[in-house]
């Protein structure tokens, strides 16, 4: 089913978008979708109400910026009491560059982006349940591909590696069997674009 969906969407812009150059300075990107993301240290599962902005200063190179607020999440295991999921809430926010390489309507791109953390974390010792707040700086590496199917939509799927250390976790008693707060997010779904420049 997946792979039909790829391939009518391959031949819709490869009809309706073939054309045009898309990969142009001035090409104003944004969207908003919900990713999924499994965290490394832990078997927790999380989701994101994420959006971004991004903007081409060249045909190979952009800067965008893109936010996720956390929506919830499992920790995949069946003793929650014992076991509790170690993001409670919180939201992480990311600005950096994108390099792309792809022609007309198709692009490919990978970028870095710096950006911060805001994360409520379950504590857990044996006196105690509670949640401490954490700012931490985190980085982001990203992979993604954008398929442009008209002058105003593209569908879009990108990868992103949080790269998220938590210092003080174990003078904290958070957690203490995890050090990071590492994340692999999905992210996919319609986007929209507009060219600012003539």
């Amino acid at each position: 089913m997946v792979g039909r969906l790829f391939v009518a969407l391959f031949f819709t812009s490869s009809l309706f978008a073939q054309d045009e150059d898309f990969l142009r300075p001035g090409l104003l990107k944004a969207s908003s979708t919900i990713s999924v993301s499994d965290m490394l240290a832990t078997d927790q599962s999380n989701y994101y109400l994420s959006g971004f902005l991004e903007y081409y200063l060249s045909d190979k190179f952009s800067i965008r910026g893109e936010s996720f607020v956390h929506a919830g999440g499992t920790d995949g295991k069946s003793d929650p009491i014992n076991n509790p999921a170690f993001i409670k809430s919180g939201a992480r926010t990311f600005f950096g560059g994108q390099y792309h390489f792809g022609k007309r309507n198709y692009d490919f791109n990978v970028g870095f982006m710096p950006g911060i953390s805001l994360l409520n974390l379950r504590n857990v010792t044996p006196l105690n349940e509670g949640e401490t707040t954490f700012i931490i700086p985190t980085m982001a590496i990203q992979s993604g591909v954008t398929l442009y199917v008209g002058k105003y939509f593209n569908f879009f799927a990108n990868l992103s590696y949080m790269l998220t250390p938590v210092n003080g976790i174990n003078e904290a008693a958070v957690y203490t069997e995890v050090v990071n707060a590492d994340e692999l997010v999905i992210s996919a779904g319609l986007g929209f674009q507009i060219q600012t420049k003539k």
